[in-house]
């Protein structure tokens, strides 16, 4: 049997504050993650957002060379994403992250048998 919270339940925050879970269920200006936490898709997100910055970096640092490497990154990233997207079944993220792979992956090819 879950141990479901009543409204008039307190709950205390990090920093001290107290809320009744009433408030905090029906207020708008406490923000509320929407987004599953210490699950597999945490980690994947995160470990993904990483990924994509590093190709970012790369991509601005304007080193030609590293342009596969830049790819190869965005693409890991995509992946991932694409991952998440599949397990919170988010049909906006699966088409971006499904497209971007696919254009990556494309241009990997490219780079490499054309070497």
């Amino acid at each position: 049997m879950k141990n479901e919270l009543k409204d008039t339940d307190i709950i205390v925050a990090k920093d001290g504050t107290e809320y009744a879970v009433g408030e905090i269920r029906n207020s708008c200006r406490i923000r509320k993650s929407v987004t599953p936490k210490g699950d597999i898709t945490w980690y994947v997100k995160w470990f993904s957002s990483i990924i994509v910055l590093c190709a970012i970096v790369i991509r601005a640092s304007g080193i030609t060379e590293l342009q596969w490497l830049d790819m190869l990154f965005s693409m890991m990233g995509a992946v991932g994403w694409l991952f998440v997207a599949f397990k919170w079944n988010d049909r906006a993220l699966i088409l971006l992250n499904s497209v971007i792979t696919t254009m990556l992956a494309i241009g990997l090819l490219r780079y490499w048998l054309s070497g």
